[in-house]
């Protein structure tokens, strides 16, 4: 159900679950997903640079949003823009990224 996703970034299978869960629940519980992704599934820069560029933008989605409403902000506008930023800065950001300059020249300080 999550390959759509995975093919429409170019990252692994293993990168999506990560990436949902900051989408969600936040950075704090992302990050700790990340990590153990990272770890288990040797996740590739090419999926850590991405999941992060995404999450950079649009990370706690639901919870930021209802707070953000409560102060005034109208919550579908904030809610969409956050979202289809994300999607269109990620999804140029993916194609951008040369996977063997990553893997090379950034991916030994992931590891």
């Amino acid at each position: 159900k999550l390959k759509p996703i995975a093919r429409f970034y170019n990252i692994s299978n293993g990168a999506v679950f990560p990436l949902l869960v900051g989408i969600f629940f936040g950075l704090a519980y992302g990050a700790g997903v990340i990590i153990e992704s990272a770890e288990d599934n040797n996740l590739g820069s090419k999926d850590l640079y991405t999941i992060i560029i995404f999450l950079i933008i649009c990370h706690a989605i639901v919870e930021d949003t209802l707070i953000f409403t409560v102060v005034g902000a109208n919550l579908w506008l904030l809610f969409f823009t956050r979202l289809i930023v994300a999607i269109i800065i990620t999804f140029f950001a993916s194609k951008i990224f040369d996977k063997s300059f990553l893997e090379k020249e950034i991916g030994d300080h992931l590891k």
